[in-house]
């Protein structure tokens, strides 16, 4: 049986202007958290992607594999706390 325990915050609305960089963090109130009762210190899966621009993560310690780290997707895989640095 599958249960779905996560959780994901994320800002409402995100609007940028062209070839403006912005960034997913709680000093401009867009932070993106995951959280996930069951996973305790296991490794998850994270995929990001976006139709148009790139995407870096911030930190990406304790992250293996990680793949696509400025680009248009990415995927990474590592415990809850290094997924939730990368974040932000």
């Amino acid at each position: 049986m599958f249960k779905a325990s996560y959780s994901i915050t994320r800002p409402a609305t995100f609007i940028t202007n062209e070839d403006v960089s912005r960034s997913f963090v709680a000093a401009n109130s867009a932070l993106i958290t995951i959280a996930d009762a069951d996973s305790g210190t296991g490794a998850l899966t994270l995929t990001l992607s976006v139709t148009n621009g790139t995407l870096h993560l911030a930190a990406t310690g304790g992250l293996s594999p990680l793949n696509g780290n400025g680009s248009n997707s990415i995927t990474a895989t590592g415990p809850l706390t290094n997924l939730n640095a990368a974040l932000d």
